[in-house]
């Protein structure tokens, strides 16, 4: 397997991360216990997506596939509890 094909699979893996982590909202009702979950889900979604974003703009540019070169993207806290998106020290 070459490394476009395994640079593939991830991101195709991620995409299917996305979509249970959707699917993941109907489980959610009055009585759910969300103090059983590592992450919230709003949480996992985010870094999800900035995973996902992030790998398909260095595929992207690995494979020269732009016409432009792509904005680099800011840095994200992951701090749900904080006003500012910039990452702090410990992050």
């Amino acid at each position: 397997m070459t490394r476009c094909e395994q640079a593939q699979k991830g991101i195709e893996a991620m995409i299917e991360k996305v979509q249970k982590l959707c699917e993941k909202v109907n489980e959610y009702g009055d009585g759910f216990d969300y103090s059983k979950e590592k992450l919230t889900l709003s949480m996992d979604i985010r870094i999800t997506m900035q995973s996902l974003i992030r790998g398909i703009i260095f595929y992207g540019q690995h494979l020269n596939g732009f016409l432009k070169e792509p904005k680099p993207l800011p840095r994200l806290s992951y701090q749900e509890k904080q006003a500012e998106v910039e990452p702090t020290s410990s992050e």
